[in-house]
């Protein structure tokens, strides 16, 4: 394996929900999905861990199953490009 190979494996884990109950917090865990419920309603948010590339690292999102995964993408894309400053 050579390195540039080597270094899309090696990421960051954002861990920050996208939409649902928890939109915008940070929550680390290391499954694979996981669900939280409102205590003051009955609705409850379904999150799955999704892994986005950017500049050869991958970047893990926790992406609420009540979202559209396109406005998800385009939320995960302004939260990494602030990051790195790139907008």
């Amino acid at each position: 394996m050579c390195y540039s190979q080597f270094r899309l494996i090696i990421g960051f884990k954002m861990d920050i929900c996208i939409g649902g109950i928890l939109n915008g917090k940070k929550r680390k865990d290391d499954q694979n999905h996981f669900r939280v419920d409102s205590h003051y309603s009955d609705h409850g948010s379904q999150y799955n861990k999704e892994h986005f590339h950017l500049h050869g690292q991958l970047h893990t999102f926790w992406i609420s199953e009540e979202i559209d995964f396109c406005d998800a993408q385009r939320r995960v894309e302004l939260i990494l490009n602030k990051r790195f400053e790139l907008a």
